[in-house]
């Protein structure tokens, strides 16, 4: 569902929703899932859900996001270096 959503802004409300209150139990047997929520809370533009989940989303997915709370954090200059560092 989300995966889909992503991509082709569809709505996916309630699970969203049913997804968010399901973090507290098994964010540790849903590492997909954790950043799939990531996408969806930054399109949503919640970003206090996006910081809750920063601590839980998987290693590879930390580091999409390195880019992402960079800007959130208003520290430009990082967010340009891992940007840099990705085109190299």
């Amino acid at each position: 569902v989300f995966t889909h959503a992503n991509w082709h802004l569809n709505d996916c409300r309630r699970a969203y929703d049913y997804a968010c209150s399901q973090i507290e139990q098994h964010a540790g047997s849903w590492p997909q899932l954790m950043g799939l929520l990531a996408w969806q809370a930054l399109l949503r533009g919640d970003f206090d859900r996006l910081e809750q989940l920063k601590t839980r989303l998987p290693p590879q997915v930390q580091a999409e996001f390195l880019i992402v709370f960079a800007v959130l954090q208003k520290r430009m200059a990082a967010a340009t270096g891992v940007v840099q560092t990705y085109a190299e």
